[in-house]
């Protein structure tokens, strides 16, 4: 394969954040990667805990992420990769 990858263009698909959360909170990520289209994960102290929060894709460029818990969550890392389809 002699296509070559433009390391530019990658970095341009993801983004990659640490937040916290409060309880019964929410918070705003805006990633600027220009769509809905997106897989995203949420991981607390190297385990993958996506599936514990709602998650809104609130525009293009940013995603809503909901703490339903009593707890107040820190270093909460999120993870995003822009789909090209």
């Amino acid at each position: 394969d002699v296509s070559a990858v433009n390391l530019g263009d990658v970095k341009a698909k993801e983004y990659y954040d640490t937040k916290n959360i409060s309880a019964n909170n929410n918070v705003v990520i805006n990633h600027g990667l220009g769509s809905k289209k997106l897989i995203l994960s949420l991981w607390l102290d190297d385990e993958e805990v996506t599936s514990s929060f709602d998650i809104e894709k609130t525009s293009d460029n940013s995603v809503t992420i909901y703490n339903g818990s009593i707890d107040n969550l820190i270093g909460i890392e999120v993870c995003i990769m822009k789909l090209s389809v």
